[in-house]
């Protein structure tokens, strides 16, 4: 399996620290991009300054799927 677009250029920022808003259509990968940026980070930070996250989506029906 390979990566989108969306997150071959996403995730790479993310990963180097930079803030991103990500707009692309729906089944392009946004969630994955998050969700692997942040558990990477997670994973390699100390338990006692673990970074924080906050992830907005558009409507109530997304929020079972983040």
């Amino acid at each position: 399996m390979s990566m989108t677009l969306c997150q071959s250029k996403a995730i790479p920022v993310l990963l180097n620290g930079t803030s991103a808003a990500v707009n692309a259509p729906t089944g392009s990968g946004k969630t994955l991009v998050y969700i692997v940026s942040l558990l990477t980070k997670l994973i390699a930070s100390p338990v006692h300054s673990r970074p924080a996250a906050i992830v907005l989506v558009p409507n109530k029906e997304l929020t079972n799927q983040v």
